[in-house]
């Protein structure tokens, strides 16, 4: 099975390789859609923390991200997660947010609707 490529060559992985090597690690991708990919990081500066790290898919402007991040940084209710930091590397934007454990939410919707 071959690794699917970026049009730099570059596999998912890679893309945030450098920002992983200076503050985070990569745990495992969580998943991929239209926008951007999801990751499973280890924050090195918040004690070993595990969190989420949201990346944009090339293209897609660093503001709408920036918003995205405004407005859920701002938002406190208990089923929501909690957005910690927004930054802009070389591969381009990502924020990262509070990780939590468990199933992924269309696989909860799908089995929460009624049938």
């Amino acid at each position: 099975m071959s690794t699917k490529r970026d049009a730099f060559g570059c596999s998912a992985a890679c893309r945030i390789e450098g920002l992983m090597e200076s503050r985070f690690e990569v745990i495992q991708s969580l998943g991929r859609g239209g926008r951007g990919s999801v990751w499973k990081i280890k924050d090195r500066g918040r004690h070993g923390r595990l969190l989420a790290l949201k990346r944009l898919q090339p293209g897609i402007q660093t503001q709408e991200l920036a918003l995205e991040f405004r407005v859920l940084s701002g938002l406190r209710h208990p089923s929501l997660t909690r957005a910690y930091d927004f930054g802009v590397d070389d591969e381009g934007p990502y924020f990262t947010s509070e990780f939590v454990q468990g199933p992924a939410f269309t696989s909860w919707a799908k089995s929460a609707t009624p049938k």
